[in-house]
């Protein structure tokens, strides 16, 4: 999250960002994305940056993750996706947006 962001009240923070690539694709085509909302929160914020906590995740077969010999499927990836959601992100309200397939 941005540094100011644990600072506001809890009621009034944003929901965490759970950005989800397209089709052949990686976590790292959300990098522009993520700089550019930090920006804008930081103008629209006189200067303090109180961005949600974002995560990009690479699904299974994609970017930088394993590629284990399974059946790569839809079941697969929404198992994958709320696995992370519980496991890594604690089950925080979120936000999901995906690109292509998955969005």
């Amino acid at each position: 999250p941005g540094e100011d962001y644990e600072a506001q009240d809890e009621a009034s923070r944003d929901p965490a960002i759970l950005l989800v690539h397209g089709f052949a694709a990686s976590a790292e085509q959300w990098e522009r994305l993520v700089y550019s909302l930090r920006e804008q929160r930081k103008e629209s914020n006189g200067g303090k940056d109180t961005t949600p906590p974002i995560y990009a995740v690479d699904l299974l077969g994609f970017g930088h993750s394993e590629k284990p010999g399974l059946s790569y499927t839809q079941y697969l990836w929404e198992s994958q996706l709320v696995d992370f959601v519980v496991e890594v992100m604690e089950a925080v309200p979120m936000v999901m947006a995906g690109g292509s397939s998955f969005g």
